[in-house]
C-alpha cells in the first residue's frame, strides 16, 4: 500500500512529533508530512487523517522507533538500497521541505549524560545528496540543539558553542558531509577509491563519470534548486580524504576532530592529514609486518599436481611446444630438434632464471683475484701469475651501474620537477612495506637512510633486499662500519645484475651477485623469489604520476598512502582466497628494541 511505504520512508520526521523514549507514533501529523501525503494520494486532509489514525500502530510495531539513525539503522541505509516512490518526492517533496531521504544528527538526546533528555531547536538547510545509485537529490540537512551544555549536533559531528573543533562521531556513517552544501553517500566514495586504484582515474573523471552515469535530476524537479546537481572535481577531493580519515580513525579506534572555523573543507583537513602523514612514515602502513606462504620454502609432495597436462592430455607433454609444430621432442627437452625451435628453448631458460651467466660472472670473479693461489669449482687450481692472460679486458672498472658497451638515452626536462623520484620498498607478493621520496638524486647514502628508517631495528630487516643500486649501497654500509645490516643479504636484482652492471666490477660481483647466496635458489635451479615484483609495483604506482602532480605535499602523501593501503588489501584478499596464508609478525617482536 502506497500509503504505508511513504510513512515508512518519512519515519525520520514523523518521529519528532515524540520524545525519544517513547515507543508509540504520534497522535498527529506535522503539516509538512501531512501536506505531502495529501499531494501523493490526491487526498483532503481528513482522509490522512483517518488513514493515519487506523494504520499508524501497525506500521509502528513493523519497525521500532530509534532504529532510524546514522550508525546504520534501516531507515538511514534503506535509502540507499531502495529507490522506490521516488519520484514522488522529486516531484511534490520540494515545497513542502521534504527530501526522498532525511539528514539528520546521530542522535536525539545529548551524548552528555548530565544534560537533558532531548535535543531541541531544530535547524535545517537546503543540500545535494550525491547518491552511488540515485545520481544526485535535493535534501535537507538537519542539525539540533542542546541547551544545557549548548552543544549543537549536526549529523557527522557534534561542536559546542565558541569552540574551535568539531568532534566527528565514532564509526563510519553512511551518508558523510563534503561541505556544508553537499552530502555523499559512503558507497560512492568507496567507489571512487576504487576507481582510483584500479584505474588511475583523476577526480575529473570520477565526476564526469558520474554526472554522465546518473540520472537527471533537474529535470524531474518542479522547481529548479538553489544549488547545481553537477558534481565537481572539488567535491570528489573533499569526500575522498574525509572517508579516508574516518576510515582510519575507525581501524584505530580513535574519533576526528576538524577545527570548525577553517575557510574551507581542505583547510580543515589539511592539519589531520599533514598528522597522519607523519605516523605513515617508516612502519606506518598497516601491512608494512606483512608476511605469507610463499615467503618460505614450498615442497612438492611425490603425489603433489605439478604435472602440465592433466591425465586425459598427458600425451602432449611428448610433443615439442612450438606452436602447431607435429614433431616429438628430444630427450631432456621440450623441443623438437629443429635449431629453430631448440634456440628457443635456451633463450626461454635464460630468460627465465639468468642463473647461468650470473655464475659465470662469478666464476670469472674469482679467476681474477690477486691471490698466490686460488681454487675453481672443479677443485683445480690456478696459479696468480697465469691470470693476466686470463683476463677478458685486462681493465678493472668499477660498477657504475651499466654494462661496459655503454646504454646512456638522452632525457630532457622541459616543465617543473620537484622531486626526483619515489622509492618502493616492494614484498615479493606485490604488497608495498613503504615509501619514500627522493629529493635531488637517488644516492645510495638515501637508499641506506631508507632502508634505515623503513626497517629501524636489525630485528624488522628482512632477510633479503633487492635493489638495482646495492652494490654502491654496500660500499656506504661498509665505508661507515653499519652494522646494522650484518643479518641482512643486499643482492642487486636479476634483471639489472644481468642488462646494469658491469660484468668487470669485482666489488659488484663479490658482495651483491645473487648467485652468492644459495638460499635464493631452489634446488633444481630456479630462483626462490621474484625479485622483478618491483619493477610491476612501479609501473602501476606511476599511473598516477599525472593525478598528483599539481598536489600539495600533504595531499600528495596522503593519496599515494592510501593508493598503497587500498591495493595491499586487494593483494592480501587475493592471496587468502589463494589459501597462502597470509598475516602479520606481530610489531612488538620486530619493534621491541626501537
Amino acid at each position: 500500500m502506497l500509503f504505508i511505504d511513504l510513512v515508512n520512508r518519512l519515519r525520520s520526521q514523523i518521529s519528532r512529533g515524540v520524545q525519544p523514549e517513547v515507543s508509540r507514533p504520534p497522535t498527529t501529523l506535522s503539516k509538512d508530512v501531512s501536506g505531502f501525503l495529501c499531494d501523493v494520494l490526491g487526498s483532503h486532509e481528513q482522509g490522512i487523517v483517518k488513514l493515519w489514525e487506523k494504520l499508524s500502530p501497525f506500521i509502528w510495531l513493523e519497525r521500532g522507533l530509534g532504529e532510524g539513525h546514522a550508525d546504520g539503522g534501516p531507515e538511514y541505509s534503506s535509502p540507499l538500497q531502495n529507490g522506490r516512490n521516488l519520484h514522488y518526492f522529486l516531484k511534490y517533496g520540494l515545497q513542502h521541505q521534504i527530501g526522498f531521504y532525511d539528514i539528520g544528527p546521530l542522535t536525539r538526546v545529548c551524548l552528555d549524560l548530565l544534560c537533558a533528555p532531548e535535543l531541541t531547536e531544530r535547524s535545517q538547510h537546503e543540500v545535494m545528496l550525491f547518491m552511488s545509485n540515485f545520481g544526485t537529490l535535493p535534501a535537507w540537512s538537519n542539525s539540533l540543539y542542546c541547551h544545557r551544555c549548548a552543544t549543537r549536533y549536526h549529523p557527522n559531528y557534534y561542536v559546542h558553542d565558541g569552540a574551535t573543533q568539531r568532534t566527528y562521531y565514532p564509526g563510519v556513517p553512511y551518508v558523510l558531509q563534503g561541505s556544508k552544501r553537499f552530502y555523499f553517500d559512503t558507497n560512492l566514495c568507496e567507489r571512487f577509491q576504487y576507481m582510483m586504484v584500479c584505474t588511475w582515474a583523476s577526480a575529473t573523471n570520477c565526476a564526469c563519470v558520474y554526472n554522465l552515469e546518473s540520472p537527471s535530476t533537474a529535470s524531474r524537479l518542479p522547481v529548479p534548486w538553489s544549488y547545481s546537481l553537477e558534481m565537481d572535481c572539488e567535491n570528489v577531493w573533499d569526500g575522498f580524504f574525509l572517508y579516508s580519515l574516518l576510515l582510519d580513525c575507525d581501524d584505530h579506534h580513535t574519533t576526528l576532530s576538524l577545527d570548525h572555523n577553517g575557510p574551507s573543507q581542505a583547510i580543515r583537513l589539511s592539519q589531520v592529514i599533514e598528522a597522519r602523514n607523519a605516523v605513515m612514515v617508516g612502519p606506518g602502513q598497516p601491512h608494512w609486518n606483512h608476511a605469507y606462504d610463499l615467503c618460505c620454502e614450498l615442497r612438492t609432495l611425490p603425489n603433489g599436481e605439478s604435472s602440465t597436462y592433466c591425465d586425459n592430455h598427458s600425451g602432449l607433454s611428448s610433443k615439442c611446444v612450438v606452436v602447431e609444430c607435429p614433431n616429438f621432442v628430444e630427450s631432456g627437452h621440450q623441443t623438437c630438434t629443429a635449431a629453430e625451435h631448440r634456440a628457443l628453448e635456451l633463450q626461454h631458460n635464460k630468460q627465465n632464471h639468468a642463473m647461468f651467466q650470473l655464475q659465470q660472472r662469478l666464476k670469472r670473479l674469482k679467476i681474477a683475484q690477486t691471490e698466490d693461489l686460488l681454487r675453481t669449482e672443479d677443485g683445480g687450481s690456478i696459479a696468480a701469475d697465469e691470470l693476466a692472460s686470463q683476463s677478458t679486458d685486462g681493465i678493472n672498472d668499477q660498477c657504475s651501474g651499466k654494462p661496459d658497451d655503454g646504454n646512456r638515452k638522452f632525457h630532457a626536462e622541459f616543465g617543473r620537477r620537484r622531486t626526483h623520484n619515489e622509492e618502493l620498498c616492494v614484498a615479493t607478493c606485490g604488497v608495498i612495506l613503504g615509501w619514500a621520496t627522493f629529493y635531488g638524486s637517488e644516492g645510495p647514502n638515501g637508499v641506506q637512510i631508507f632502508y634505515c628508517t623503513l626497517f629501524p631495528t636489525s630485528e624488522s630487516l628482512p632477510g633479503v633486499i633487492y635493489h638495482d643500486n646495492n652494490c654502491n649501497v654496500k660500499k656506504v654500509i661498509e665505508s661507515e662500519k653499519d652494522t646494522h645490516f650484518q643479518r641482512c643479504a643486499l643482492p642487486v636484482d636479476v634483471f639489472h645484475m644481468k642488462t646494469k652492471h658491469k660484468e668487470s666490477d669485482d666489488f659488484c660481483n663479490s658482495h651483491c651477485n645473487p648467485i652468492n647466496w644459495p638460499e635464493l635458489t631452489t634446488t633444481d635451479g630456479q630462483w626462490r623469489f621474484n625479485s622483478s615484483a618491483a619493477e610491476i609495483t612501479n609501473a602501476w604506482f606511476g599511473g598516477f604520476q599525472a593525478i598528483v602532480r599539481e598536489m600539495r605535499v600533504d595531499r600528495y602523501n596522503f593519496f599515494l598512502d592510501e593508493m598503497i593501503k587500498l591495493r595491499n588489501e586487494f593483494i592480501v584478499m587475493d592471496l587468502r582466497r589463494r589459501h597462502k596464508a597470509p598475516y602479520n609478525i606481530p610489531q612488538e617482536e620486530l619493534l621491541g628494541k626501537v
